[in-house]
């Protein structure tokens, strides 16, 4: 499977002023590293670049495909459900829930 490649400028900019350096302090040489883009918010914004959409464009599908998913859940869950139940006999639904410890020892 073929996965594109998508390369992002970042520049760093602080918040706060770093520390001073200490006095007779020296600065490490500089090396190269690779910065690896992971998580939501990066998949968000790569996806968008990708297939050219707008902000608003993406937000629509997103919440269009997640109603998708959703309903196909809740399908699926009701399907499991009607499996799993069975009507209540009429002696059962009788009963006073409240009275349970007593039909328990009644029956010990």
């Amino acid at each position: 499977m073929l996965v594109p490649t998508l390369r992002i400028t970042a520049t760093l900019e602080y918040v706060e002023a770093p520390p001073a350096p200490k006095p007779g302090a020296k600065l490490s040489p500089l090396s190269e590293v690779e910065l690896v883009p992971v998580g939501l918010a990066y998949d968000q914004h790569a996806r968008r670049v990708l297939q050219g959409r707008t902000f608003e464009d993406d937000d629509r599908l997103e919440a269009e495909r997640r109603a998708k998913e959703d309903a196909a859940l809740s399908a699926s869950n009701a399907d499991a459900d009607a499996v799993d139940s069975e009507p209540e006999s009429k002696d059962l639904l009788s009963l006073d829930p409240k009275e349970w410890k007593a039909r328990c020892a009644d029956t010990v």
